[in-house]
């Protein structure tokens, strides 16, 4: 069996470690990859097809791309556009709300402080930045001319409420959901405990909990009104109690890999290899997961934090801890990536 991903991330080598385990061949499309993937363009209209980013998945759900894949449908009003799914979810009153958030032209303008945020994580295959936090007006046109000098349009962004100087906590519900068949859904509940910088930043570092504010409940709400059937990641914010979705994305995630610390459950299932046994082991409970390209370059440089957390969830809670990428590869890609830069510069 074969299978393909479209990007050379941290999310694809993880696929690839994962459905190697159940002797599946996973290649990227992308040349020449920083990660240990091999490259191959698809060539069998059987084969599976794994989606660590909307653009890709988007194109599948229009038939632009021919194999098998999850979700096999997902509406496409609502595909990596955070404005339409807050949207979506405000319509929807039986749902879990969203974040408040205005149009670029409402008038008069929403209080500060507030996030400037891009409606779409992609412009075709372009990443796009993830947003600004705004404090004042002057602050709301600097970041405006920035987007201007991107070549991008203001309608392509939108206010939305910032909670983040309140005492908060980012969590995220992920796993893999079969609104037609809730035996097969596995979750973890992770709690964001390190970001890769200040502000609006990916975690570096998750662990799960308990679910305390029945945040399980709220997704299988949200996924069944979607009728998924697929890998997700559905991100919440509490703050002083309140509980509000953030975005859904509904692909394999960055930290996916914290599914291979248990069972490998979460690729089994998106295979269709899942047995009744592995149906059993639907939530997951005392793992930490921290990138590994992030622990090496913050021990190389001295920031102490991360390796402070680790002994504490290693050593003192005993919980089990997955560097991911392993250090050797972690290793090998940065100096791959360094030697890509030196190649481009010259």
């Amino acid at each position: 069996m074969k299978a393909y991903t479209f990007t050379a991330s941290i999310n694809a080598y993880t696929l690839y470690k994962a459905a190697k385990a159940l002797n599946i061949e996973v290649f990227t499309t992308e040349e020449n990859p920083s990660y240990p993937i091999p490259y191959q363009t698809p060539d069998n209209e059987q084969a599976w097809l794994l989606f660590t980013e909307e653009h890709t998945l988007g194109q599948a759900l229009q038939g632009q791309l021919i194999g098998r894949f999850l979700p096999p449908q997902f509406p496409p009003s609502l595909l990596d556009d955070k404005w339409a799914f807050a949207a979506w979810l405000a319509s929807n009153k039986d749902l879990p709300a969203g974040l408040r958030q205005w149009a670029i032209d409402d008038k008069p303008p929403p209080a500060f402080p507030c996030l400037l945020k891009a409606k779409h994580s992609w412009q075709g295959s372009i990443k796009l930045p993830r947003g600004w936090i705004c404090r004042s007006e002057h602050d709301v046109q600097q970041h405006l001319q920035q987007v201007t000098k991107m070549g991008l349009s203001y309608q392509a962004f939108f206010f939305q409420e910032w909670l983040g100087d309140q005492d908060h906590q980012n969590i995220s519900v992920c796993g893999f959901h079969d609104s037609q068949n809730h035996s097969r859904n596995t979750t973890a509940i992770v709690k964001r405990l390190l970001s890769h910088h200040q502000g609006l930043s990916c975690a570096a570092m998750v662990e799960t909990i308990p679910d305390q504010w029945d945040l399980l409940t709220k997704t299988t709400q949200v996924l069944d009104a979607l009728a998924f059937v697929g890998p997700y990641e559905l991100e919440f914010m509490v703050a002083k109690g309140e509980v509000v979705i953030l975005e859904l994305n509904p692909r394999f995630w960055m930290q996916h890999a914290i599914f291979l610390a248990s069972g490998n459950g979460l690729v089994k299932r998106y295979f269709a290899l899942d047995s009744i046994a592995d149906q059993q082991h639907q939530i997951l409970e005392n793992i930490v997961w921290i990138d590994g390209l992030y622990f090496t370059k913050a021990i190389l440089t001295g920031r102490w934090q991360i390796l402070r957390l680790y002994t504490q969830r290693r050593f003192l809670a005993r919980r089990k801890t997955l560097i991911w990428p392993p250090l050797r590869t972690s290793v090998f890609t940065l100096v791959r990536r360094f030697w890509s830069k030196l190649a481009f510069l010259a």
